[in-house]
């Protein structure tokens, strides 16, 4: 892409396509051969192919002939970002990806600037629109079918949505972010995740009796006496910023060893958000170059040596969130109480047998909501399990927005 000034004065010089006959009126050069829209005289490389390949074989080789790359593809820079950083950097030419991370909140190279912020040690993020847009909605009582069908409907969601509510697409978010904070070798696989196809109105429900909501979230401890990360559904208590949060809104927290933590928030979907980001990065590449880029994309944490990224796997210990169904559904759950129903006095003392003790228990119809002091993740997990032994429906998620250290 040739660059022309003033202001966006922007010219395609050529477009790499799988097939010209599909785009009868382009007005603009068309090839099937990269290596034809590398030799085309081009000023800045924009790939939004996605997917690994061709995508990083492309890429590397722009880098390495001096050509500018900004792109929008969050699965190449979670797999392949330190390569392509080193690349860059080896070559003295800006590589920009405003737009694969949270394109509406463009915030990489504002970090970058930020010397407070080589020292990040927690993320917490709503990374993903839609899924956040699909939780809003099942939080107003829509069904998860219904409300992906609507996200698709508006373009928040591609007819294949896997991606969205898997979590991978917030894990590949995530992913980059850890690499910039210092775990260079940090992958998707390391981080634990959860999809958010099994929410359901009553998990909002009793979130509110509880003070907070439900939100999908992409997290990570860097504190090695509580690392670990977490990708799913989270409560998030109502004093925090995220709990306000609806719709295809995303929101970023990275907290320091030095003052506040820093937060972001801005769109997190549609296309235009993204076309948007992409062209601002275009014209940051084709005015500067790497040596005068005032907003490197290198890594942020200035540390001698990486951080291992088995810092990020398994799941940091927290207060913990759980739903759990008032009334026994087999037989053997009868012993739980005389009238074979789960009261809340003996839920208590279930939870407090596995050290995981409550601080807040409230009922909602036919369900218990329950926060509990900070425990380990395998010891809440081993407690909602034992619950649904003797019968009962549980779901259990990590408390995001400070720690409840006791009973009350």
């Amino acid at each position: 892409m040739a660059a022309a000034a003033p202001a966006l004065g922007i010219r395609c010089a050529a477009a790499l396509v799988r097939d010209p006959h599909k785009h009868p009126d382009a007005q603009v050069p068309l090839h099937t051969d990269g290596r034809l829209v590398l030799d085309a005289g081009i000023d800045v490389l924009v790939e939004v192919l996605g997917g690994l390949e061709p995508a990083r074989t492309l890429i590397a080789a722009a880098l390495d002939k001096g050509i500018p790359v900004v792109t929008a593809n969050k699965s190449l820079m979670a797999a392949h970002g330190p390569e392509l950083r080193a690349r860059a950097a080896l070559a003295g030419v800006p590589l920009l990806y405003d737009a694969a991370v949270v394109a509406g909140v463009p915030f990489v190279g504002a970090l970058a600037s930020r010397p407070a912020l080589a020292s990040v040690t927690s993320i917490i993020g709503i990374l993903n629109g839609t899924s956040h847009a699909i939780a809003t909605a099942i939080e107003q009582g829509t069904s998860f079918d219904a409300a992906l069908a609507d996200a698709q409907a508006r373009g928040y969601a591609e007819p294949d949505s896997s991606a969205d509510v898997s979590g991978r697409d917030a894990a590949e978010k995530l992913t980059i972010l850890l690499q910039l904070c210092g775990l260079t070798e940090a992958a998707v696989a390391d981080l634990t995740r959860q999809g958010i196809d099994t929410l359901d109105p009553r998990d909002f429900a009793a979130a509110r009796a509880l003070g907070g909501s439900i939100k999908p979230v992409a997290a990570a401890s860097l504190l090695p006496e509580r690392s670990g990360s977490w990708v799913g559904p989270a409560f998030v208590r109502g004093s925090h910023l995220f709990s306000q949060l609806s719709g295809v809104t995303n929101g970023l927290e990275l907290a320091t060893t030095v003052g506040d933590p820093v937060t972001f928030i801005g769109p997190g979907a549609g296309p235009a958000v993204t076309a948007a980001t992409i062209l601002d990065d275009v014209v940051q590449a084709a005015r500067t170059s790497y040596g005068d880029l005032s907003r490197s994309h290198d890594v942020l944490r200035q540390a001698d040596t990486p951080l291992p990224a088995s810092l990020i796997r398994g799941v940091p210990a927290s207060s913990w969130f759980l739903r759990v169904s008032a009334d026994a559904h087999s037989g053997e759950a009868a012993s739980t109480t005389a009238s074979g129903a789960l009261a809340l006095a003996h839920l208590a003392e279930f939870l407090a047998a596995r050290a995981v003790a409550a601080a807040r228990i409230e009922q909602i119809d036919d369900d218990f909501g329950v926060l509990t002091v900070d425990a380990p993740h395998r010891a809440a997990a081993d407690a909602a399990e034992a619950l649904r032994a003797i019968g009962h429906r549980v779901v259990l998620y990590p408390v995001i927005g400070g720690a409840s250290r006791g009973a009350r």
